[in-house]
């Protein structure tokens, strides 16, 4: 299974998320695979192929993180061959920070291999963007951003149907 673990987000947020990827279809992208909105969250740890699902909950069952908020931030882009992946970030939390930190702890502990990068939270609005213009043009309307609930965590299986990207979640842990 092609697994990673992730913070689930309310349908009210996908909702945002998915207007402000339209929004930008729009005005800036010329061509890009948007996210679908039922396909909204914020990876922490991308496992890869991997059968080790009961492993993966006792990781997650030793996280000991408080539910807390975290605020949106603005738009930004990895620059990508083949065209960019456009993002929609966090402002610095350290809640979030820390929960990250614990969760590859675990991870690397139990023997899962783990992206040594900085981590760098965002929701992932398109791929293999080519943009109108050059560079990413701002969407002002949520520049003050939104407040978004983290009270739990996900392990997620992603998969394709029927040519369609599906996340479907298979285990839970819900944060203090």
């Amino acid at each position: 299974m092609r697994l990673f673990i992730a913070i689930p987000l309310a349908e009210e947020t996908k909702e945002k998320l998915f207007h402000i990827g339209q929004h930008l279809r729009e005005t800036s992208i010329e061509k890009a695979s948007f996210t679908r909105a039922e396909n909204f969250h914020m990876t922490l740890a991308f496992l890869g192929e991997t059968e080790r699902v009961d492993d993966l909950k006792q990781c997650m069952n030793q996280i000991q993180s408080e539910s807390f908020l975290m605020n949106s931030g603005k738009l930004g882009s990895f620059q990508r061959q083949g065209g960019d992946i456009c993002f929609f970030n966090v402002k610095k939390n350290t809640k979030l920070i820390e929960l990250h930190a614990q969760l590859t702890d675990q991870l690397r502990h139990n023997g899962f291999s783990v992206e040594k990068r900085t981590f760098q939270p965002h929701f992932t609005l398109a791929r293999k963007v080519i943009w109108k213009h050059s560079g990413v043009v701002l969407y002002d309307e949520y520049e003050d951003g939104f407040t978004i609930d983290v009270h739990k965590i996900s392990l997620m299986k992603s998969e394709r149907i029927q040519g369609k990207l599906i996340y479907t979640e298979i285990y839970d842990k819900k944060l203090l």
